[in-house]
């Protein structure tokens, strides 16, 4: 068997292990306190950051390796479990130590473990919580708000003395650019959830339903870019950059819903959650040169 480059390896293992969707975390609550031009504390960035690893990579332990359908993850999670196990270990000792500075916060953190956890139940190995498999309909629903919750909702409750119409808008155009992202999983994995009984909209609805209600969402974010833009932002560049990520989601949809391939799902869409921050970041850059 040929050996894998050097470069491959370590692009899997930044894939696979979790880093870079637990770094996704980082880049998002950054961009989101410097939108709304929020000091926030550095504990907390660490605290998602490995709270983010931690629950991903006890997710990928507890998940079966022949039910992946992407044969590049499916191949990695085989060989890795332990890695998988470490890393949660490791992650969860060092997401303890920095929770432990943002202690005053915990009732905020609770929605977040409570909604984490119920999304990743129907992993442990017992009956009681298999059932959660398939009773739980809303399972990309509770992924979408998980992600809405921790990188819009919770450093803004954190910050700011009052919640403003404008924090809604934000939070409401995150949450539009994530779902549809998470529909494309549930599409990718709609044969082997109906296999194993799982209820979601994807394999409840018809896929014209799916598509329209896709469509919806889309739309929902576009119109939540130009809400923010016209009432806080001056700088038509970083407008488009709203824009950007979920035209790509749309255009990507034909052949999301056809693919298999390991890249397209962990590193270009999980990737697009990001795509605004880091142009973002990058103009402001640009402009202080």
């Amino acid at each position: 068997m040929q050996k894998l480059p050097f470069f491959k390896k370590l692009f899997d293992f930044f894939i696979f292990s979790n880093l870079f969707i637990a770094l996704c975390t980082v880049i998002m609550l950054f961009y989101t306190g410097h939108l709304f031009k929020i000091t926030l504390n550095p504990a907390l960035f660490w605290f998602l950051f490995f709270a983010t690893l931690a629950s991903y990579n006890l997710h990928w332990y507890l998940t079966d390796a022949s039910k992946e359908i992407t044969v590049a993850r499916s191949k990695w999670l085989t060989v890795n479990k332990k890695t998988h196990w470490m890393l949660f270990i490791f992650a969860s000792i060092a997401g303890m130590i920095f929770g432990m500075r943002i202690i005053s916060y915990w009732l905020l953190f609770l929605p977040l473990v409570f909604f984490t956890l119920l999304y990743t139940a129907p992993k442990f190995p017992h009956s009681i919580f298999k059932q959660l498999e398939k009773h739980i309909i809303g399972k990309t629903f509770l992924l979408t708000l998980v992600w809405t919750y921790a990188t819009a909702i919770l450093p803004m409750l954190i910050t700011s003395a009052e919640w403003t119409w404008l924090n809604t808008v934000f939070s409401i155009h995150r949450f539009t650019l994530i779902f549809p992202i998470c529909i494309l999983f549930d599409i990718r994995d709609k044969r082997a959830d109906r296999i194993t009984g799982i209820k979601s909209i994807v394999t409840l609805l018809p896929a014209k339903t799916i598509r329209r209600i896709f469509n919806v969402f889309i739309l929902l974010h576009l119109l939540t870019s130009a809400l923010a833009f016209f009432v806080k932002m001056d700088n038509f560049l970083i407008y488009i950059t709203f824009l950007i990520p979920s035209i790509i989601t749309y255009r990507l949809y034909p052949k999301a819903i056809k693919s298999t391939n390991a890249y397209l799902f962990y590193f270009v869409l999980d990737g697009l959650m990001i795509l605004a921050p880091v142009c973002y970041f990058l103009i402001i850059l640009f402009q202080n040169i």
